[in-house]
């Protein structure tokens, strides 16, 4: 179920407000970016137990191999691609192995994400900005481009999922690279889901707080031509995180199965925003009233420097 305080009725235009009812999941094909871990693979994992098809992405080629392995092992068909989804040519022979194998697309997971180091927007060095917009913003936007006409083709009805954060709804000092691509892809996900209001496919965001994935770890999988072995150490600034308290939420996270449940729940109502966490909808309102009331910027709630009440 949604957070307390945000509707869960389906977007106005669907009558029934279901998109595929749950036995129709079956045969279904889906695609999913960043599949080897996390959001992604609990996704996975939650697809075959429904009977899916599945085309699993991600960067990590022998994690998602075993990944794909141990899915085939529960009767899953399943198709593994290695994929960096920042470049578009990957993401198209991405797209085209899945057309191959199973001729059709019905659900897209655009879920691939990293994370950089925490600190000051103007110490990061410009290698940050291309790694994670490469994969946070780049990777959706070559989904889209790459799979949306196949999918409008075919004329069947069709659900994308675009992974947001709640860092595209919200901001935290120090964690600014991330949350410009996060908030990017979080307008990426609105414009599409109005542009494709008169066709058989629908459009979800998902904005989780901290789930227990591996993303404070993703420079393992960063380019080697996009490190930066000059870089300054993480520096939290202004009451933002620092390592103490990444820690902490580390401790605390969500786990990915139960994203994916709220995941699948949105798709079979229609459901554009998908707010994972109790405290989600008290973050973004206290942004938003801010907004509305003419108020300079105060720190999100959930950050330590945040005045309590």
């Amino acid at each position: 179920m949604p957070p307390a305080g945000l509707p869960s009725a389906p977007r106005s235009d669907s009558p029934s407000g279901i998109l595929v009812a749950m036995e129709e999941i079956r045969d279904r094909v889906a695609i999913i970016t960043g599949a080897a871990s996390g959001i992604g693979r609990a996704l996975a994992d939650r697809l075959a137990a429904e009977g899916a098809k599945l085309v699993l992405s991600d960067v990590e080629a022998p994690a998602l191999a075993r990944a794909v392995e141990a899915l085939r092992a529960t009767g899953a068909e399943v198709l593994g691609v290695p994929a960096d989804v920042s470049s578009a040519t990957e993401v198209d022979a991405l797209a085209e192995a899945a057309w191959e194998r199973f001729g059709a697309v019905h659900l897209v997971f655009a879920n691939a994400g990293v994370m950089q180091q925490v600190g000051p927007v103007w110490e990061r060095p410009i290698e940050d900005f291309h790694w994670v917009f490469g994969v946070n913003l780049w990777g959706p936007v070559h989904c889209v481009r790459s799979l949306v006409p196949r999918m409008l083709a075919s004329g069947e009805p069709g659900h994308i999922v675009i992974t947001g954060s709640m860092s595209g709804l919200t901001v935290v000092p120090g964690n600014g690279v991330y949350q410009m691509s996060k908030h990017a892809a979080v307008a990426l996900a609105e414009t599409l889901y109005h542009e494709l209001a008169e066709t058989p496919v629908d459009v979800s965001v998902l904005c989780p707080g901290f789930v227990d994935t591996g993303i404070l770890s993703a420079d393992r999988n960063r380019p080697e031509t996009l490190r930066n072995k000059d870089a300054p150490p993480p520096r939290p600034i202004g009451g933002g995180w620092t390592g103490d308290a990444t820690d902490s939420l580390q401790a605390v996270a969500m786990p990915p199965a139960a994203v994916a449940d709220q995941v699948l729940e949105a798709v079979r109502r229609k459901r554009f925003w998908i707010l994972t966490h109790d405290d989600a909808v008290e973050r973004v309102r206290s942004r938003f009233d801010a907004i509305v009331e003419g108020r300079n910027p105060a720190l999100d709630p959930s950050t330590p420097g945040a005045a309590k009440d």
